[in-house]
């Protein structure tokens, strides 16, 4: 552990879950995932080593996004790469 996240905390974990579900919903409703099950495995595999060995303490859900746009974000529980 790297004692990551030590710093003030403005949310309990809880809260922070709740967040990211209502956010993820949302997204979940108006983005369009890359359907092909190679390649979210593939980054999900990879997203979800990452995440054992971080400091992170939810579990995560990783998706791929259909888009011309290349970045990654995170929402609670949640890391969201574009391809």
């Amino acid at each position: 552990m790297r004692g990551v996240g030590k710093g003030i905390n403005f949310y309990s974990l809880e809260k922070e879950q709740r967040l990211g579900e209502s956010l993820a919903k949302r997204l979940d409703r108006h983005t369009k995932f890359v359907p092909d099950p190679s390649v979210t495995d593939y980054v999900n595999r990879l997203g979800q080593k990452l995440a054992r060995n971080s400091d992170a303490q939810l579990p995560f859900t990783i998706k791929v996004i259909d888009s011309e746009d290349t970045r990654v974000f995170a929402l609670s529980r949640r890391l969201l790469v574009r391809r």
